[in-house]
């Protein structure tokens, strides 16, 4: 109870970048600058590096362990671990799920509706090898798991950033914006609100009107119109409002940034 859920970082914070995590802090670690723009503590994907400016989002679920289908061996109440059995096809990596969640998700059995945070995992072959699911330090079973219920399993979140795709609709949460380059796999800073500089997709943005994830160019941000607000990300994303005037096609605006 006593872990600091807030970090009040100084001006500079904001930019380091390193192949640890920074300061051994957890993932999704909450950071306000002096002037109160918000950070969180996020890995870049370890295949993709991030360039400072872009939009950047969840990594994919894997959709073998994500599916709530997948079979626990039973667990009993005040139980650290859980025995969980792999799908057809879906290879576990060891420490895939660090700092992520087991759900029990299913419609039948007991223990449903709950979920778990999960501190690690060991490897696994695809279809049906068993692998353990260690929970974090103090989360134990809160009402047993029986034979009947299916668990899934969710990476975590700030785990593995990648870059807004460029469509109309959602293919994973908004992250934030880097304030600098970030190299593949590295721990860093994202920002999550306040005055943040944006890749501007070309289009003429007014001060104050609000602003959305590009459509057409990846990582990029447009002004919301009549036709992008009926698209998922118009319609369910002001991501924050124009503060500058842009400097031209391709060039940075910044923007008030208000993903939290």
């Amino acid at each position: 109870m006593s872990f600091p859920n807030v970090i009040y970082g100084d001006y500079g914070d904001e930019k380091v970048a390193q192949s640890t995590k920074i300061g051994s802090l957890p993932l999704g670690q909450l950071m306000i600058l002096p002037d109160g723009r918000a950070f969180r503590h996020t890995r870049a994907h370890t295949a993709q590096a991030m360039t400072a400016g872009y939009l950047y989002q969840a990594d994919d679920a894997r959709g073998g362990t994500s599916a709530h289908a997948i079979l626990p061996a039973t667990a009993a109440v005040g139980a650290t671990s859980v025995v969980v059995q792999t799908p057809a096809g879906t290879a576990v990596l060891a420490n895939l799920y660090d700092e992520g969640f087991l759900m029990v998700a299913s419609s039948v059995g007991t223990g449903v509706g709950i979920q778990y945070k999960v501190k690690t995992n060991n490897s696994a072959a695809a279809g049906s090898s068993n692998f353990t699911v260690q929970l974090a330090d103090g989360e134990t079973i809160h009402v047993a798991i029986d034979s009947t219920a299916t668990v899934g399993l969710r990476e975590n979140m700030w785990a593995a950033a990648d870059l807004m795709t460029a469509d109309t609709a959602f293919t994973g949460p908004i992250l934030g914006i880097p304030p600098v380059a970030v190299s593949a796999g590295f721990y860093h800073w994202i920002q999550r609100s306040g005055q943040a500089l944006a890749q501007n997709a070309g289009t003429v943005i007014p001060i104050g009107d609000p602003v959305q994830a590009s459509t057409g160019v990846a990582g990029a941000i447009q002004k919301i119109s009549a036709t992008t607000v009926v698209d998922p990300k118009g319609r369910l994303s002001t991501i924050g409002q124009g503060l500058t005037a842009t400097a031209g096609t391709g060039s940075f605006q910044q923007i008030d940034l208000s993903l939290e």
